[in-house]
């Protein structure tokens, strides 16, 4: 199953480390569902906290990382947290993307149970943000 947004509402957030000699934080650098007005504005998630967030986990285990919110109170359902490692052989991850959808897991194309197909796509899309990260202008 390819991801398509035509088939549910998803967002995808980048977030960044920020600020790494300072600071033990996440800060979210953009989003497809916000547009910021300046940096005080955008969200921050610290490091070494208790939180939950698929960005924070992601980055923390610098592995794939699924988080289901079968909630109706909740307006994003199924999130999934990618670790960013724009050059893999220095081993050093920098952020997460973090993709999520309205739908419930067991409707939505992020569930876990499409974790094979979404290797491949993962895989793609960190490819592609590998070779934004080397473009010059």
């Amino acid at each position: 199953m390819a991801l398509k947004a035509e088939d549910e509402h998803l967002k995808i957030e980048l977030w960044l480390r920020w600020q790494p000699d300072t600071s033990r934080e996440l800060r979210l650098w953009a989003s497809s569902y916000a547009a910021f007005s300046g940096w005080q504005a955008a969200r921050t998630v610290r490091i070494d906290s208790d939180a939950g967030s698929a960005c924070r986990q992601a980055f923390i285990k610098g592995g794939v990382y699924y988080e289901d919110t079968p909630s109706q109170d909740t307006r994003w359902r199924t999130v999934v947290g990618i670790p960013l490692e724009p050059h893999a052989e220095a081993n050093l991850v920098v952020g997460a993307i973090v993709i999520a959808s309205r739908n419930p897991p067991d409707q939505s194309c992020l569930g876990e149970q499409h974790r094979r197909d979404h290797m491949v796509a993962f895989r793609t899309l960190l490819n592609d943000v590998a070779l934004l990260t080397q473009a010059r202008p």
